[in-house]
């Protein structure tokens, strides 16, 4: 009996250590999630203004000739716009990877009901990123 009651002691400081794990994954994994969404709403932030400066530069490229002064200097303009718009790009790919969705949980007790309140990552879809 009480070889028994050592064993289920074992298995359960075991089950109790996998536990606490996991949860110290879960807090990592949500934390990656915040970084990732503060990421994505500061980059669709910069993103606006950027579009509409690259817009109007390209614009006033095609209207200004080739010889006049201005033409290199919006050349310029719309080059280093165009890099700083790539920038936002890598920043919204980082918030795409840490954005999390629910999936089954693996461990459940016998006879219960699969529950949709895990977390893994997942991508937002297009619609959700350009609203």
């Amino acid at each position: 009996m009480e070889d028994k009651l050592d064993q289920a002691m074992t298995a359960l400081d075991e089950i109790i250590k996998k536990l606490q794990e996991k949860q110290s994954q879960l807090v990592e994994a949500e934390k990656l999630a915040s970084i990732g969404k503060l990421a994505a709403g500061i980059a669709h932030e910069i993103n606006n203004p950027l579009t509409s400066v690259l817009t109007f530069s390209n614009l006033m490229l095609e209207q200004c000739p080739p010889e006049d002064p201005r033409h290199d200097k919006l050349k310029l303009m719309a080059r280093e716009t165009d890099r700083a718009r790539t920038i936002v790009r890598q920043l919204l790919n980082f918030g795409r990877e840490s954005v999390i969705k629910p999936v089954e949980d693996q461990y459940q007790p016998a006879g219960a009901r699969r529950s949709r309140s895990r977390w893994s990552p997942r991508r937002p879809s297009r619609e959700s990123i350009f609203r």
